[in-house]
């Protein structure tokens, strides 16, 4: 006797029931030509649709992780490397950083004091 995986088992069922439904519909298809090319046209019109609107939001969502990682990272030339901060810089904040910077404080201990380090 031989012993069968029930793994296997359920791959060679799953394959059977698949291949069945393809057969199935490809009958349907040679049957019904008339119904099924309005179908298929529009079913790939509709696949294209959404493929191209999938890929403009990743692109979309690329664009907007980026622009937030430049709103949240200030560089420290003293430090040599780019700073994470809490939240962006408002402007109030970027003017006061700039005055201070001026002044001849370091970066950091700026930050510091404003509490806009990410620890």
């Amino acid at each position: 006797m031989e012993t069968v995986d029930l793994r296997e088992a359920k791959w060679r069922y799953r394959c059977g029931k698949i291949k069945e439904k393809a057969s199935n519909g490809l009958k349907w298809i040679v049957e019904n030509k008339e119904v099924a090319a309005p179908l298929i046209i529009a079913g790939s019109t509709a696949v294209q649709g959404v493929v191209k609107i999938t890929c403009k939001l990743l692109q979309n969502h690329a664009v907007n992780k980026e622009i937030d990682y430049k709103e949240r990272t200030i560089y420290d030339r003293s430090l040599g490397r780019y700073v994470e901060l809490k939240k962006p810089l408002t402007n109030a904040q970027a003017l006061s950083i700039e005055e201070r910077r001026a002044d001849g404080e370091k970066l950091i201990s700026i930050l510091d004091d404003m509490r806009l380090l990410k620890k």
